[in-house]
């Protein structure tokens, strides 16, 4: 059981929001709105529905309990524009993900996110390492890569599952 507690983090324009429903609506509209741009990247992106949100919410809340995952709603002025989180993969391993609404990407907002994420995640969760895997032509995950300092550590075996099936992918890691 995970003693971490579930508080909001602050950036200099956003709010990361511990994962719940109160934002099912406001995600729901950013998947629909940036379903083709993250389709080939994501898996989840095939199906996008109040229910399958919901469903994210539903497994969000007993994950961060257990520790096994600590998920946040990325707000920008009261409205959840993307996600962003750990899973953990070892004692004190977790690998990163995020996605932004389409319209608001170009405007530093995951890095922003993942800098306060990443400096959290080391104090409040324990975290020493953060592993990062993305697409190799999916160049704005591999800029957030590279503008966070982490070390690409090759091919990553097997590559990645999206939307649209797999795809060649690298690995990062960053040492905290």
């Amino acid at each position: 059981m995970s003693d971490v507690a579930r508080l909001p983090l602050r950036t200099d324009r956003l709010v990361l929001e511990p994962m719940s429903h109160d934002f099912d609506d406001d995600l729901l509209r950013a998947r629909l709105e940036s379903r083709s741009e993250l389709l080939p990247w994501m898996p989840w992106a095939v199906d996008v529905t109040l229910e399958t949100q919901a469903a994210y919410a539903d497994r969000a809340v007993p994950g961060w309990h257990g520790g096994a995952l600590y998920h946040f709603a990325i707000t920008e002025d009261g409205v959840a524009i993307g996600v962003i989180g750990i899973d953990r993969r070892g004692d004190a391993e977790f690998e990163i993900h995020y996605w932004l609404r389409t319209d608001r990407v170009s405007r530093g907002y995951v890095t922003e996110s993942a800098l306060t994420l990443l400096a959290w995640a080391r104090d409040a969760a324990g975290a020493r390492r953060i592993v990062l895997n993305a697409g190799m032509e999916n160049r704005r995950s591999l800029a957030v890569a590279e503008r966070l300092g982490f070390e690409r550590d090759g091919v990553l075996e097997g590559g990645m599952h999206g939307g649209l099936g797999r795809f060649p992918a690298y690995a990062h890691h960053l040492d905290l």
